[in-house]
């Protein structure tokens, strides 16, 4: 997930960069802050702690704000393979007076428990998504600008054009939409949706009108079709794939089986096909053996 940042930033000229002074900087409580790299007036990169540790390559890129912005970042963070390459990359957003207007860092999505769960590496619009999640309800309340949020006011705005969406983040004022900060008081069909870590993602909930983005995002684009041969032209397969982390058997079933049903209630023309066999999952069945544990219990 792209966020916008919110804490402090510094500036430094690019003669007076100094590695371990930098870092003596960072470590004396900014860590999780940025720093803009200037050569005179021109702003050259953004910093994080992690670049200055590492010694991370960090291009000389800023970006113009605009309606691609979060694609044009999305593509300079996964040009990096690995997530520990990713990890709090940023990159400045600029007027066309080249002033500094916010900063883009990444993030990775994960549980609060710290687990990993998948991202959007690339993705647009298209009417075969599946919006029945946002048909559901009158009223949107977005608690947080970030890239998903943003793309589901977009998505909403083309297919449900008479919703009312409402942005409680002043952020989004940056990027051109009109802050209504007043929450809906008689209206019951409400959704509100946050941008933090999901305790239970997907799972049973405890808040049937609160979502995260990253769920909505889901919803809209789980059933993306991927053809893998000429077999079975007349079959439509749903996989069901994810890693078991500390995952007891109980919740390994109750996942699976509620995707199952889910298949089911809604009468969709899909095989579902269970695959766990997730590459160093270090769960306590395979032990980070590349098994399908699911077929491991049934053939007993």
């Amino acid at each position: 997930m792209i966020k916008v940042f919110t804490g402090d930033v510094y500036t430094i000229q690019e003669s007076e960069y100094d590695r371990d002074m930098l870092l003596e900087f960072f470590l004396n409580g900014h860590r999780e802050e940025y720093l803009l790299l200037y050569s005179g007036d021109k702003l050259l990169k953004t910093l994080s702690y992690q670049d200055v540790l590492f010694q991370r390559d960090v291009p000389e890129r800023v970006l113009s704000l605009g309606k691609d912005v979060f694609a044009e970042a999305r593509e300079i963070f996964f040009s990096y393979e690995s997530r520990k390459e990713r990890r709090n990359r940023a990159v400045a957003v600029c007027s066309e007076q080249g002033e500094p207007i916010c900063i883009l860092y990444y993030q990775q999505n994960r549980t609060n428990y710290n687990y990993i769960i998948s991202e959007f590496k690339a993705y647009e619009y298209d009417e075969g998504l599946d919006f029945e999640l946002l048909s559901r309800a009158d009223t949107f309340v977005f608690e947080e600008y970030e890239e998903y949020t943003a793309f589901i006011y977009e998505a909403l705005n083309r297919k449900f054009p008479w919703k009312k969406k409402v942005f409680l983040d002043e952020n989004a004022e940056l990027f051109g939409i009109e802050l209504n900060g007043v929450l809906p008081e008689n209206e019951t069909n409400v959704v509100r949706i946050h941008s933090k870590c999901e305790k239970n993602f997907f799972a049973q909930r405890d808040q049937t009108a609160v979502y995260s983005s990253l769920e909505l995002m889901t919803s809209l684009f789980w059933k993306k079709q991927i053809f893998y041969g000429d077999k079975n032209p007349d079959k439509k397969f749903m996989l069901i794939r994810f890693p078991l982390y500390s995952s007891g058997l109980g919740d390994m079933i109750r996942f699976c089986m509620t995707k199952v049903a889910m298949v089911e209630y809604r009468n969709l023309d899909y095989i579902p096909v269970i695959d766990l066999s997730i590459p160093d999952d270090g769960n306590q069945f395979s032990g980070g053996r590349q098994e399908n544990v699911w077929e491991d219990f049934l053939s007993r």
